[in-house]
């Protein structure tokens, strides 16, 4: 099982699927926004984080999920991470009515929900919540593809300091009780992919050099520091350059 990581495999993902012109569209333009506001972030693997975002959509594409759930995959973490520049945190007033106009309410709806969960209760806990609220079985839903795109290349081995949600790698009995709550909400199918790539991490040897400190989310600010140029000598250079080209 390989979940997708570009936008153009998830195109592809969902063509296959027989998804339409509209709904590639709503997805496309999901990702644009991902693209805005976490271009320049990073897992604590290092992984870009706009993949995770992809490869989040893309198991709910597999799972055959609505599209506002896919949509919502894609733009889980705004409200969490998300570099609006604005200067604020959280689902302000202002972003919300921002990203409903962009994605429409039943995404932006999700993605506000996912954002106030709490994920370091028990998985029985959890598994009532969804018997009593459905709407939350659909917030865990968008929690499982998370985790499993965490877990499909591996991330875990490489950011070992990174706290895992659900307790996984601890026990092999918290791993077949989420497999277990994975059939229940989501699939069978998706249980499966559980088991595949849980499997697979059991054996996973990262060598030490490939191994990251960080615990969480970051951005890293792009340029070279010791080439950077003061401004004004980047104006001298910008000028030549003009003069250059008429002449």
């Amino acid at each position: 099982m390989t979940l997708p990581q570009t936008n153009l495999q998830l195109y592809q993902e969902m063509i296959q699927h027989g998804a339409s012109a509209s709904e590639l569209e709503s997805v496309r333009n999901a990702y644009n926004i991902s693209r805005l506001l976490f271009g320049d972030c990073f897992r604590p693997s290092h992984k870009p984080f706009v993949c995770h975002l992809v490869g989040t959509a893309g198991a709910l594409a597999m799972w055959q999920q609505p599209v506002p759930m896919v949509v919502a995959g894609m733009l889980h973490s705004v409200y969490l991470f998300g570099r609006f520049g604005d200067g604020d945190r959280g689902p302000t007033p202002r972003r919300r009515q921002w990203l409903m106009q962009q994605v429409g309410n039943e995404a932006e709806d999700l993605v506000w929900r996912y954002s106030s969960q709490r994920w370091n209760r028990p998985i029985q806990e959890m598994l009532e919540l969804c018997v009593d609220d459905e709407g939350f079985g659909e917030i865990l839903t968008l929690k499982f593809a998370d985790t499993l795109d965490e877990l499909s290349d591996g991330g875990p081995s490489y950011s070992v300091k990174k706290p895992i949600v659900f307790g996984l790698l601890n026990e092999r009995t918290r791993n077949d009780t989420l497999i277990s709550a994975v059939a229940s909400v989501v699939s069978k199918q998706a249980a499966d992919q559980y088991q595949s790539v849980l499997s697979k991490n059991d054996t996973l040897a990262i060598p030490f050099e490939l191994k990251t400190s960080d615990r969480s989310f970051h951005a890293v600010e792009t340029g070279i520091d010791q080439l950077r140029r003061g401004k004004l000598h980047q104006c001298v250079n910008k000028r030549a350059r003009k003069l250059r080209r008429v002449a």
